[in-house]
């Protein structure tokens, strides 16, 4: 590839080429008159402005075709194009053969395409015909110049070439002259092989092409032939190297261009556009800045040079845009769109036109130019990003969706349109009621989020300073996943630390939320006061709109329930008071105040508080949902029918809201309770208790249908299930509840469900869970729980070691309730079971020690049980108990005592055998692994030395791949050093002569 220095070549060369080609460009033409040996000279420098009275001199004089392109040279040289094509005209007229208008009607479709090149695509209102064409216009008058040479002569190469350059003008709206083209190119080098022309429009078809590197050879090769050709092969050479994203060498090439032609319209463009790039690549630094006005400074040069420049008219359209001067941008775009010669520009300048009536509120007029935009140019789905936006605005939520949708499919990396298709889904998530299942929507939105994050995370070439993705995503995410919420809302705080004055307290609040919810309470209190020291701050800003009062009120009850949770009450309690100063309505804290006070025991003073809450404020639900809290743990000694608690819950849905799911679910709490708590002894009564179950589960059912993420209600069921024996189907519910429901309650009604489907080992592990990983008030149940799932799974073992795990755990139940007389008995109940266990056991499966641990519990059981049959309210039947008090005492003592007997007996006997097994066995052990780890080291070995040799071996192979690469590179430099460039055996002489000019370029 060519280095920069190879751009920059023989600058000298390059100019005293320029100045002797300008040395010997004509500027006295010597036109002979039919009067032999007369001859009338004409200055060129002084060449009229209208050419009628030169005409009919060459008319007259019967000038030679010689002599009419001559002039019309001339004047196209002054820049006077009008005037070389009237001179053409004048001459195609005149009495001349048809072979001699060949060149003359060549070089008018030439001049016709320079006209088409700059003429617009449509006219003004105000600018008539006469004084503007389009390029339609001279598109037909190119037509009808080369037919009528093609009908002299159709193999005129000077006529192919510009057919050829005629044909990549059009190929934008037709692409298979593009190819035709590159076959006209082809042909004029197969003649000539040095045609630089030619050579040009093949580069320019290989660009088309994305060949871009076979593009760059040509150009390079057209620059090393003729350093001062036109049009500079320096602009292809920097596109070239632009695609090859070797953006530094581009610039450089484009700089060189123009240091030789400072008023180059498409170099000054290019510079321009290279500057925008760079100063884009740059945003949020210093260097942004001077880029951007370097960028404008170059678009305003091309501007000045030529009104027809597109690129940089849409460059500071843009620029006045970003001034809101919005008459500017639009006379701008308007200007470009007009001149513009490919659609991607035409596209560019109707989006910037769509852009500035979006900015006016003129939806209808932005919404058909950003369409009109989009049609013309596919590719440019920046305007299809502006339609869907505008759909968004007109509320047509379906078609910005199936817009933006498009987009994603055609673009799956286009992050503004990920971004914002996630965030209509997220919005119709959060907001739109709806029964449907919206899973997989969320699922979508969640995808569409996450991709676009993952392109930000690995773009190098733009810096991303919106956070409003990673606070969607949070929301989103938020009471499913917290943990990816939290972490995209502090992903979301650190973008808005770079300005830390607009900082919302919004934000620093949710993230203060999610700390509270995840237990994290020290991260949560300096959230929320940070979010407070926040408001203090706004609320100094004058142009603050904010409601801060909102957002403290707020704030500050969310800093108490977090000082209440931590059991800084009297923190918390100041916090409440000074949110009742200020909005003594504030019904919530009340609440609060009086809840703290029952954690400490309560007081008369509390219940006359809680009452005049529900008095003062009987329609508000969550103070009808406390007060039936507040009910439900008085002990009432009522029927169900006078129950307070099912009067106040029944009340609140008839008279209040039938809908109120927070009553539905305790209404099926309260049912579901009472039927537990039924012991029927008929099957009258067992009918009845089957209904009271029915009739919580109707509660539950229309509290979940209400709310189908009810986690209370979904548990309620789950639990009615279970009572009526169905465990598999409850378990399923509760699976699902766990991951919503965080608290113990799911993991003991699973161990409960897994206990009574006999699967004790995932019983006890649901148990040890809800153990484990809440700080549970509820321990009680959850020991004797695991002491009763032990139990099962001892007795179904005979595993003695089960047993005692059951002991221990029910134990453990016994020191929180220590006057429970239903624990002592299970306590009583494992023992007597561990004794008849170990009695019956094989003797090579217990030992003498089991036995007499067995023969001490069975004792201290008899005891408990003869104690609990004389007690004045034992746990069950007098005689029960008693029977079995006295079964222990008369059989299973005896029993037990015979059994340690023979146990001693057996391992007397066996104790010798017993030994020698177990050295025989201690010794095998201890060879294995002697052998095993002398195995380990042998491949441990074997994997360092396997190692090694692979990294000699990549080292052996990365020298190999260098020194291959070094061969082939002088074998290339070989090569161009001295291959002959026409292959047409040039004399040696020549060849040093063309290495010598090469050698000068690279320098």
């Amino acid at each position: 590839m060519v280095s920069e220095t190879i751009i920059n070549s023989n600058e000298e060369k390059t100019e005293s080429f320029r100045e002797e080609i300008q040395k010997k460009q004509p500027r006295i033409i010597e036109v002979p008159l039919k009067e032999q040996g007369q001859l009338v000279e004409i200055d060129c420098t002084t060449l009229p402005e209208d050419t009628m009275e030169l005409c009919e001199i060459l008319e007259y004089e019967s000038a030679s075709k010689e002599l009419w392109i001559q002039f019309s040279y001339e004047y196209r040289r002054q820049g006077y194009v009008n005037q070389a094509i009237d001179i053409l005209t004048r001459g195609l007229k005149a009495d001349m053969s048809r072979e001699n208008k060949l060149p003359l009607y060549s070089m008018l479709a030439a001049l016709y395409l320079e006209k088409a090149r700059k003429a617009p695509k449509t006219t003004d209102k105000e600018q008539s015909e006469s004084t503007l064409q389009t390029k339609d216009y001279y598109h037909q008058q190119v037509t009808q110049a080369l037919n009528e040479a093609n009908r002299i002569d159709f193999s005129f190469l000077p006529n192919i070439l510009t057919r050829a350059v005629w044909n990549i003008m059009r190929a934008t709206s037709e692409r298979t002259l593009m190819n035709q083209a590159g076959k006209y190119f082809d042909n004029i080098l197969k003649v000539n092989g040095n045609n630089l022309f030619a050579m040009l429009g093949k580069a320019r078809i290989l660009f088309s092409h994305k060949n871009y590197i076979g593009a760059l050879k040509l150009y390079q090769k057209i620059l090393s032939s003729k350093p001062d050709f036109l049009p500079d092969p320096r602009i292809g050479i920097g596109l070239c190297f632009w695609e090859l994203n070797m953006k530094q060498d581009a610039k450089a090439a484009w700089e060189r261009s123009l240091e030789l032609d400072s008023e180059n319209i498409s170099t000054n463009t290019l510079l321009a556009l290279y500057h925008l790039y760079s100063a884009f690549s740059k945003t949020g630094t210093s260097e942004f800045l001077e880029e951007y006005k370097k960028s404008l400074q170059y678009a305003q040069n091309a501007y000045k040079q030529s009104r027809e420049a597109s690129y940089s008219a849409n460059i500071l359209s843009s620029y006045f845009f970003s001034k809101k001067n919005i008459d500017s941008t639009i006379k701008l775009s308007e200007k470009a769109l007009q001149y513009a010669d490919t659609n991607s520009v035409a596209s560019d300048s109707l989006f910037l036109m769509a852009r500035a009536y979006h900015y006016m509120k003129n939806y209808e007029k932005a919404s058909g130019l950003y369409q009109y935009s989009y049609n013309t140019e596919e590719s440019n789905f920046i305007s299809a990003i502006g339609l869907g936006q505008i759909k968004l605005i007109q509320d047509d939520i379906i078609g910005a969706k199936l817009i933006f949708e498009k987009i994603t499919e055609q673009n799956p990396k286009c992050i503004e349109a990920l971004t914002i298709l996630g965030s209509i889904y997220t919005y119709e998530i959060l907001t739109i009621n709806s029964k449907n299942d919206k899973q997989l929507e969320k699922q979508k939105a969640k995808s569409l989020l996450e991709r676009a994050i993952f392109l930000i995370n690995n773009s190098t070439e733009r810096d991303f300073s919106d956070s409003g993705i990673f606070i969607t995503l949070a929301a989103l995410c938020e009471n499913e996943d917290n943990n990816i919420s939290l972490e995209s809302y502090e992903r979301a705080l650190d973008l808005e630390r770079r300005f830390p004055t607009n900082i919302l307290p919004q934000l620093l609040n949710n993230i203060g939320v999610l700390y509270h919810t995840k237990g994290n309470l020290i991260n949560a209190r300096q959230f929320y006061q940070d979010a407070l020291n926040q408001c203090v701050s706004m609320g100094q800003q004058e142009d603050n709109t904010t409601d801060i009062d909102a957002l403290v009120t707020t704030l500050t009850y969310n800093l108490a329930r977090c000082e209440e949770q931590a059991e800084n009450y009297e923190e918390a309690k100041k916090f409440y008071e000074e949110l009742l100063q200020r909005h003594p309505d504030y019904v919530e804290a009340r609440v609060r105040l009086c809840h703290m006070e029952i954690i400490k025991g309560g007081t008369e003073d509390t219940s006359k508080k809680i009452k005049r809450l529900i008095e003062t404020d009987p329609d508000n639900l969550d103070v009808r949902a406390y007060f039936g809290w507040y009910l439900s743990r008085q002990k009432w000694n009522k029927t169900s029918a006078d129950d307070p608690e099912q009067r106040h819950y029944t009340h609140t849905l008839k008279y209040f809201d039938k809908h109120d799911r927070y009553s539905l679910t305790a209404m099926g709490n309260f049912n579901l309770r009472m039927a537990r708590e039924s012991r029927p002894t008929t099957d009258v009564e067992k009918e009845k208790r089957q209904k009271i179950y029915e009739k919580a589960v109707e509660f539950f059912d229309k509290a979940l249908q209400l709310d189908p993420k009810n986690a209370y209600a979904a548990q309620g069921i789950a639990i009615a299930l279970a009572e009526n024996k169905q465990h598999a189907k409850a378990l399923l519910i509760l699976s699902k509840v766990r991951e919503t429901l965080k608290n113990e309650s799911v993991y003991i009604n699973m161990g409960h469900c897994l206990t009574e489907m006999k699967q004790y080992s995932r019983a006890i592990e649901a148990y040890e869970l809800a153990l484990n990983k809440y700080q549970s008030r509820n321990n009680l149940i959850t020991f004797s729980s695991l002491g009763k799932a032990w139990l099962q799974r001892g007795k179904e073992e005979r595993n003695l070691l089960a047993l005692k795990e059951a002991l221990k755990y029910t134990e453990k139940a016994l020191k929180l309730q220590p006057n429970n007389t239903a624990i002592i008995f299970n306590i009583a109940f494992i023992q007597f079971k561990f004794a008849e266990i170990a009695r019956i056991l094989p003797e090579n499966k217990r030992s003498i020690d089991d036995l007499e641990y067995a023969l001490e519990i069975l004792n201290n059981a008899i005891n408990t049980f003869s104690e609990l049959a004389n007690s004045k309210y034992p746990p069950y039947s007098k005689e029960d108990i008693q029977q079995r008090a006295n079964m222990g005492r008369n059989t299973t003592l005896r029993q037990l005592e015979r059994a340690i007997q023979q146990q001693k007996e057996f391992e007397s006997t066996n104790l010798a055998k017993l030994d020698s097994a177990r050295q025989k066995r201690k010794e095998e052990q201890e060879k294995k692994q002697v052998e095993a780890d002398a195995l380990r080291a042998s491949e441990e070995k074997k994997q360092k030395e396997l190692t090694e040799e692979r990294r000699i071996m990549q080292e052996q192979a990365k020298e190999w791949a260098m020194k291959k690469r070094e061969e082939n590179s002088i074998i290339e430099d070989n090569t161009e050093k001295y291959r002959d460039s026409d292959d047409q055996g040039k004399s040696k002489k020549k060849n040093k002569q063309k290495k010598k000019e090469t050698k000068e370029i690279r320098k």
